[in-house]
């Protein structure tokens, strides 16, 4: 069983959200998102929160496999560098990667530690995204909000 398999299963033991159908797909975001009807607005606002909800799954999954795949690269990297003899006075760093690149199977970890960084990387910019957007859509609710509860007051006029 790989690790991503291991900590799906993990994860699957909560309630989490499942992968929208909209997941994945391209979108424009509204460049003006007072002009957009509040059914449409509520819509985004849904939409995006299934978005981030779904990358967080994902990107749980992707931290913890990243950590425990970095962590069992350096125990085998530094178990290496224990037994190592050598004559010359080697380098740390030099060492490690003479080690690393010694060993197929130490070489290939470390270029899956590499590609699932890059992806733990990639759905966090994700999510800072979604949650970007999603604040938008949510500033603009609430100032929907407020100016009508200032029309049914008498405080402000649809002039205004």
């Amino acid at each position: 069983m790989s690790l991503e398999e291991k900590y799906n299963g993990i994860v699957t033991g909560f309630p989490t959200p499942t992968k929208p159908s909209t997941f994945g797909k391209p979108y424009t975001f509204p460049e003006d998102v007072a002009g957009i009807g509040s059914t449409d607005l509520g819509r985004w606002l849904f939409k995006l929160a299934g978005w981030k909800g779904y990358t967080v799954k994902l990107l749980a999954v992707a931290d913890s496999v990243n950590y425990v795949m970095n962590e069992v690269l350096e125990a085998k990297i530094t178990m290496k560098m224990a037994s190592f003899i050598s004559d010359k006075k080697l380098v740390k760093d030099a060492l490690r990667g003479k080690i690393i690149g010694d060993d197929s199977e130490l070489k290939e970890l470390k270029c899956r530690c590499i590609e699932k960084t890059g992806e733990v990387m990639m759905l966090k910019r994700l999510l800072d995204m979604y949650s970007s957007q999603l604040d938008i859509i949510s500033r603009e609710i609430s100032r929907r909000g407020i100016e009508m509860k200032a029309m049914q007051t008498g405080i402000m006029t649809k002039e205004d």
